[in-house]
């Protein structure tokens, strides 16, 4: 019984967000005909009816599942997603931290007996209310057709589902008849006393949500203004006279809140005859753009929202660690003096550290990209120099050593304190510049300036193996 008092919160929650748009459209459409408010109240209806419907982008429902029932150590807590995850998580904190009764089933049990029980009392009454109609227009008198007269009878009502009669006071005649007549047929042929007890059927379900009476209440005044219109649709001013006339001759004062539709005088007469002496037909493109509008209304209202994608859940990886043993910790009194502590660990612990140890290397060697031969000649190849690097380095000191010997013969005939270039260079390199060679020696140098030269000492000797 509580799941299903769930599921009737939420079917309501949804059913109100319909009928807040269909009041808000109905303020709009004013001047539009008044079926087609009507049929912006079947919305409502559908609503209640069916708990599902499709899923759409463009659905204006916040949520279907305001109110939902959680199971924690043997208690049911009630949580509310109204599709707003700032304010659902808001809200919730503060439900928690209100203080609830010990058991939460049983609060539920209490309230969902408790509406079952009034609406049970809703229900009933209207079977009553509509039984003791049948009785009072028992004694009626047949005038044509489906037309009866009865002397308990104040204003003019239809009255039945299958084979609906039109009950009417034996004090109509004339015009006021032929209006009268008019105005419940077109109650006939919309099937309005089909419809008015099939939502008073629902309103029994919801009788805990204001916004269903209001709208039950705003139905019934729809359908008698609908009625009207489709009546006077064709009248003259005259006509329209004549038939505010007959609403105001059979004005009766009676609640609104009645199973069968409503007697012919008996709902907000003093508008319905404001809007009879005022009714222009409407134009074209106004029922097209109120249609217009009702489809697209219906699209909204009709589909339920998509749920909301949650993030994929990251996969844990769970490492395997051994557990290190600890010593438990002593207390040491305050009046005691503080001793260091040892420097050496307990045997139990230099065990697991070792065991730990251990296995973190056997695991490191068993991994499929260790290879210890491959490691090996890796050490190996790094360690022995490059022959060709080797030569390239020998060359180019080689090289060096002929630049300062050129550099010394030609500035053989310098002084100590000479700031040429070649002798910076020279002492940069730790040589003196005033050095006296062999002539012959320096005539074997080659000559540096000479760029056709510069490759003739870079020849590399035949016992080189470069490649």
């Amino acid at each position: 019984m509580t799941d299903f008092f769930l599921s009737i919160l939420n079917v309501s929650f949804t059913a109100s967000v319909v009928a807040l748009a269909v009041i808000v459209l109905r303020l709009l459409f004013k001047k539009a005909p008044r079926w087609i408010t009507c049929l912006l109240w079947a919305l409502v209806g559908l609503r209640l009816m069916i708990p599902f419907s499709f899923e759409s982008s463009f659905s204006l429902i916040p949520s279907t599942d305001l109110f939902t029932k959680n199971q924690v150590h043997s208690t049911e807590a009630i949580k509310i997603h109204t599709g707003a995850g700032a304010f659902n998580h808001t809200l919730n904190d503060a439900i928690t931290s209100m203080p609830q009764p010990e058991k939460t089933v049983e609060l539920m049990d209490v309230l969902s007996v408790v509406w079952i029980c009034v609406s049970a009392l809703v229900l009933i009454y209207g079977i009553v209310s509509y039984a003791l109609m049948y009785l009072r227009v028992s004694t009626a008198i047949p005038l044509k057709k489906n037309i009866y007269q009865s002397e308990k009878v104040k204003s003019p009502f239809v009255l039945g589902f299958f084979k609906p009669r039109v009950y009417i006071p034996f004090n109509l005649s004339g015009r006021t008849l032929k209006y009268v007549l008019a105005h419940e047929e077109a109650h006939i042929r919309r099937k309005d006393h089909i419809t008015k007890p099939f939502a008073f059927l629902l309103l029994s379900f919801h009788w805990f949500n204001p916004l269903m009476w209001i709208s039950y209440i705003l139905l019934c005044r729809d359908i008698e203004v609908a009625c009207d219109e489709k009546v006077i649709r064709d009248f003259s001013i005259n006509k329209r006279k004549n038939y505010a006339f007959a609403l105001l001759n059979c004005k009766v004062n009676r609640s609104n809140i009645a199973v069968c539709p409503v007697a012919f005088g008996e709902v907000n007469v003093s508008t319905r005859i404001k809007n009879t002496l005022c009714y222009k037909r409407p134009a074209v493109w106004l029922i097209a753009v109120a249609i217009g509008i009702s489809v697209i209304s219906a699209c909204c209202l009709l589909t339920d929202p998509k749920p909301e994608k949650l993030p994929a859940a990251v996969p844990v990886i769970e490492a395997f660690v051994p557990e290190i043993p600890t010593e438990p910790q002593q207390t040491i009194p305050l009046t005691q003096p503080v001793t260091q502590p040892a420097t050496t660990l307990p045997a139990e612990t230099e065990a697991a550290i070792t065991e730990a140890e251990e296995y973190y290397e056997e695991e490191y060697y068993e991994e499929e990209y260790y290879d210890p031969y491959y490691e090996e000649a890796m050490e190996q190849l790094l360690t022995v120099p490059d022959p060709f690097e080797k030569y390239m380095q020998e060359e180019m000191e080689r090289i060096t050593n002929l630049r300062y010997a050129r550099l010394k013969s030609e500035t053989s005939n310098h002084a100590d304190s000479c700031q040429c270039g070649s002798c910076d260079e020279l002492r940069e390199a730790g040589i003196k510049p005033i050095v006296y060679l062999d002539t012959s020696q320096v005539q074997t140098i080659p000559d540096f300036s000479m760029p056709e030269i510069e490759t003739e000492y870079f020849v590399i000797p035949e016992n080189i193996t470069l490649f």
